[in-house]
């Protein structure tokens, strides 16, 4: 019996306070969050890339995926204009180019930053996340942060990097903080008489890295260690390095007085640098709209959560010249606006 029909029963109607449609927008923007980043993990995005609509059952079937929740992940970003849904395939919507171009700040803020962000009410209360051994302690994972990152430096920060590299002339490179070692690979690859060493925390991004560097044939000119960039000592094959970078990983080094140290530790553990590209996030002064750059408001969360102190680009200045380093080029990034590229060389450097 429809509910429409003579016959049908009376409808009552329950009065609820009413929710603005603005907050509506905000709960299934977060559900359409989910959906990309599930995309982009499962490959259903680089699928559409291709431009010939996706059978969606068929697609779930070669992946051994369930036909269920890949239908869902395709409505919710038929939601949002992502996808436009043909029956059971999928087709490229008006907004998947813009969606694809922002894929990594989706998985990097879903896939690898869900779990610490779904605890952010323990964070706040100064609890510790139960994590097994060999886990992260803010529930991250890294394996998606490590994949989201590389990808947003090659469609991002990278141009970012490569600017303020702009007529620096090294031979020998170390790049602290390499995560899986794209930058680093890119930069001998393309520059044949130049090695390089990359320098991570996390063993997965060293283990990547080097699997990488064999693929891309240039294993013989970089190599990669695991160990804490702020607490490096002088090593023998730091000695010949005359460009240090690093890359989103600088606020890693405050607090004020810690990364006043780190940076004068850095000048002791490569003594030949005679540039420092470093690029990082910057706080901006406000964010207080939903339209505002994207990844910063992210980013200032996550952060928050880890207890980790992102400052402006004048905290930045203020720190370089006390720790012995002189800002000779700062590059703004066009996306996210919050990043900055500063060009740093040895105070008391000699031209």
């Amino acid at each position: 019996m429809s509910l429409q029909s003579p016959d049908a029963p009376p409808i009552h109607e329950v009065v609820v306070p009413p929710v603005g449609s603005s907050v509506h927008r905000v709960y299934n923007s977060a559900v359409v969050a989910y959906a990309l980043s599930a995309a982009v993990e499962l490959g259903l995005l680089d699928a559409l890339r291709q431009g010939d609509p996706v059978d969606l059952g068929r697609f779930a079937d070669d992946h051994s995926l369930r036909r269920g929740v890949v239908q869902a992940i395709a409505d919710a970003l038929a939601a949002a204009h992502i996808v436009r849904l043909e029956g059971t395939r999928a087709a490229r919507g008006h907004d998947f180019e813009a969606a694809d171009l922002a894929r990594p700040f989706f998985q990097w803020l879903v896939a690898g930053n869900g779990r610490l962000l779904s605890n952010l009410a323990d964070f706040a209360r100064g609890l510790d996340l139960p994590v097994l051994a060999g886990e992260d302690p803010w529930g991250r994972n890294i394996r998606a942060v490590v994949a989201a990152s590389r990808d947003g430096a090659r469609l991002y920060f990278d141009r970012t990097f490569q600017e303020a590299l702009e007529g620096v002339d090294f031979s020998r490179v170390a790049d602290l903080g390499c995560g899986s070692g794209g930058r680093l690979i890119s930069l001998v690859r393309e520059r044949p008489g130049i090695s390089g060493i990359g320098v991570d925390i996390a063993g997965p991004a060293v283990a990547l890295a080097e699997v990488d560097a064999e693929k891309e044939g240039v294993a013989d000119r970089v190599s990669f260690v695991q160990d804490d960039v702020t607490r490096l000592r002088p090593r023998a094959d730091f000695e010949r390095v005359d460009l240090l970078t690093a890359f989103l990983m600088g606020h890693d080094f405050w607090p004020r007085d810690d990364a006043v140290r780190t940076l004068r530790m850095l000048r002791q553990a490569f003594p030949n640098a005679r540039d420092f590209i470093l690029c990082d996030e910057c706080r901006l002064p406000d964010v207080t709209s939903l339209d505002e750059t994207i990844f910063t408001m992210g980013f200032m969360l996550v952060h928050a959560a880890m207890d980790k102190y992102i400052p402006t680009a004048e905290e930045w200045l203020d720190v370089f010249a006390e720790s012995g380093w002189r800002c000779v080029k700062v590059v703004r990034s066009g996306l996210p606006q919050s990043n900055l590229a500063f060009r740093l060389q040895p105070a008391d450097q000699r031209f």
